[in-house]
Protein backbone atom coordinates (compact mmCIF):
# COMPACT_ATOMS: atom_id res chain seq x y z
CA UNK A 1 0.00 0.00 0.00
CA UNK A 2 1.97 3.39 -0.87
CA UNK A 3 0.88 6.71 0.33
CA UNK A 4 2.65 9.82 1.07
CA UNK A 5 1.51 9.74 4.85
CA UNK A 6 3.33 8.09 7.35
CA UNK A 7 1.55 6.54 10.14
CA UNK A 8 3.12 7.53 13.89
CA UNK A 9 -0.06 6.04 16.26
CA UNK A 10 -3.33 4.18 16.23
CA UNK A 11 -5.71 4.87 18.83
CA UNK A 12 -9.19 2.42 19.40
CA UNK A 13 -11.46 4.65 21.70
CA UNK A 14 -14.02 2.75 23.38
CA UNK A 15 -17.08 3.78 25.85
CA UNK A 16 -19.98 2.63 27.95
CA UNK A 17 -23.34 3.99 28.35
CA UNK A 18 -25.36 2.36 30.95
CA UNK A 19 -27.56 5.80 31.26
CA UNK A 20 -28.73 6.69 28.28
CA UNK A 21 -28.73 9.77 27.18
CA UNK A 22 -26.21 10.86 29.24
CA UNK A 23 -23.43 10.89 26.60
CA UNK A 24 -21.66 13.93 28.25
CA UNK A 25 -20.95 11.86 31.26
CA UNK A 26 -18.92 8.71 29.57
CA UNK A 27 -14.72 8.25 30.27
CA UNK A 28 -13.89 6.74 27.23
CA UNK A 29 -10.80 4.50 27.39
CA UNK A 30 -8.07 4.27 24.80
CA UNK A 31 -6.81 0.70 23.13
CA UNK A 32 -3.66 0.46 21.12
CA UNK A 33 -3.50 -1.97 18.54
CA UNK A 34 -0.61 -3.72 17.48
CA UNK A 35 0.44 -3.21 14.31
CA UNK A 36 0.65 -6.09 11.54
CA UNK A 37 1.82 -6.77 7.98
CA UNK A 38 0.77 -4.44 5.04
CA UNK A 39 0.28 -1.27 7.37
CA UNK A 40 -2.63 -3.08 8.88
CA UNK A 41 -3.56 -2.83 12.67
CA UNK A 42 -5.81 -5.00 15.56
CA UNK A 43 -7.00 -4.90 18.79
CA UNK A 44 -9.18 -7.54 20.73
CA UNK A 45 -11.40 -6.23 23.39
CA UNK A 46 -12.73 -8.78 25.47
CA UNK A 47 -16.18 -8.85 27.78
CA UNK A 48 -19.06 -6.62 27.11
CA UNK A 49 -19.13 -4.82 23.40
CA UNK A 50 -18.59 -1.28 23.73
CA UNK A 51 -21.29 0.99 23.03
CA UNK A 52 -19.44 3.39 20.91
CA UNK A 53 -15.60 3.12 19.16
CA UNK A 54 -13.74 6.30 17.80
CA UNK A 55 -10.66 5.48 15.74
CA UNK A 56 -7.77 8.20 16.25
CA UNK A 57 -5.14 7.76 13.73
CA UNK A 58 -1.81 10.33 14.00
CA UNK A 59 0.51 10.59 10.32
CA UNK A 60 2.51 12.59 9.28
CA UNK A 61 2.35 13.66 5.50
CA UNK A 62 5.16 16.56 4.13
CA UNK A 63 6.54 16.75 6.94
CA UNK A 64 3.50 17.97 8.79
CA UNK A 65 2.20 15.91 11.67
CA UNK A 66 -1.67 15.95 12.46
CA UNK A 67 -5.04 13.17 13.88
Amino acid sequence: METPNKIIQVKFWYVYCDDVPFWRDLVWYPLYPERRERGFHEAFLEGKTPDAWLVEVKDAALGVAGT
